[in-house]
C-alpha cells in the first residue's frame, strides 16, 4: 500500500499541469501501514524532550559539547531537530544511535578498568 501511495504522488508530481507542479511543495500525506496506524506519525513533545536528553548525554560522553555550559553548545542541535519535526521512525533511529553510543562507551570504560586492574596485579 505504501508503494502505491508513493507511486501516485510521484505521478502527480511528474504531470505537466499547474496543479501537479503546486504539489511539489506540499507535504506527502501519510499512508496507512499494515496495522492501520499512520507510518509517518510525528513524535510527541515528551518524546522530543526524551530524545534531547539522550542526544545531549551521547554528545557529552563523546566530548562533543565542550566547556562548563553544555546546554549553550547544545542549543543548535535542539533548534535543528525542533525544526525537523521528526517522525516516529526517525525518533527511533536517533534513540537507537544514542543507546549504541552509551553502550559502546560503557564497554570501553569497563574494559579499561579491567586492564588497569590486571596491570596492577602483575606489577
Amino acid at each position: 500500500m505504501t508503494y502505491e501511495c508513493a507511486k501516485a504522488v510521484r505521478e502527480l508530481r511528474n504531470a505537466g499541469d499547474a496543479d501537479a507542479r503546486g504539489l511539489q511543495n506540499e507535504p506527502v500525506l501519510a499512508c496507512a501501514s499494515r496495522d492501520g496506524s499512520t507510518a509517518d506519525k510525528k513524535i510527541t513533545a515528551a518524546e522530543y524532550e526524551r530524545l534531547m536528553c539522550a542526544l545531549k548525554d551521547a554528545l557529552v560522553r563523546l566530548d562533543c559539547l565542550h566547556g562548563a555550559n553544555t546546554e549553550y553548545f547544545f542549543q543548535p542541535w535542539r533548534r535543528m531537530l525542533q525544526r525537523a519535526g521528526l517522525l516516529r521512525h526517525e525518533y527511533d533511529a536517533f534513540m537507537g544511535l544514542c543507546r549504541q553510543v552509551r553502550n559502546k562507551i560503557a564497554r570501553e570504560v569497563s574494559g579499561r578498568r579491567e586492564e588497569d586492574c590486571h596491570e596492577r596485579r602483575h606489577q
